[in-house]
């Protein structure tokens, strides 16, 4: 066997093992995945009040394109006038990799097809986080949700949420944790 011979046989042996190593998918596109159950919620207190709020996450088509949404019901025993709401931090890899890929060789051109914040080696990036269009005042779960741009070169992303109260002139308090959703490919 020349070297060349050689080379490309444990190219394609190694292209092949790196293949059978690829993430199963976890979600198909526009199927939801808890961030939080209903029967657990996520509960942030401050100033006297107390937050709860269970949802999904999701990646669906909108009328802007493909987003990253999570959805959820916020409720709040109140005091002061405060509020309830949830902060939702999208996070994406690329779900794939190729043996090139994952040595940190560009084998898809000049620049790489991935860019910067996709590895083989690390799960999930943070690429975009907002707070819940709705901020409720209400002693009864109320739906109100979050949306971010996908991230175009990913197709793998999941929600990571914060459950907050909403105190006017202060800095809101959260929960120290996330609640992490369930995978989302596309």
């Amino acid at each position: 066997m020349t070297r060349r011979t050689k080379s490309i046989a444990l190219c394609s042996a190694v292209l092949a093992g790196m293949s059978l190593a690829l993430p199963a998918t976890a979600f198909a596109r526009d199927k939801p995945s808890d961030w939080a159950p209903s029967g657990t919620p996520l509960v942030a207190t401050g100033y006297g009040s107390t937050s709860t709020g269970y949802g999904t996450f999701r990646v669906t088509n909108t009328s802007n394109g493909l987003v990253a949404r999570s959805g959820g019901y916020n409720k709040i025993r109140n005091v002061d006038d405060h509020k309830a709401y949830f902060y939702m931090q999208a996070q994406s890899n690329a779900g794939r990799c190729s043996a090139g890929f994952s040595l940190g060789i560009d084998i898809v051109g000049s620049g790489g097809a991935y860019g910067k914040n996709y590895s083989c080696t690390q799960s999930f990036y943070d690429t975009g986080g907002t707070k819940a269009s709705g901020h409720t005042s209400s002693s009864t779960y109320t739906y109100s949700s979050a949306d971010v741009a996908a991230d175009d070169k990913a197709n793998i992303m999941r929600g990571k949420v914060k459950q907050c109260v909403d105190v006017p002139f202060r800095s809101d308090p959260c929960i120290s944790g996330w609640g992490i959703s369930g995978a989302d490919t596309y």
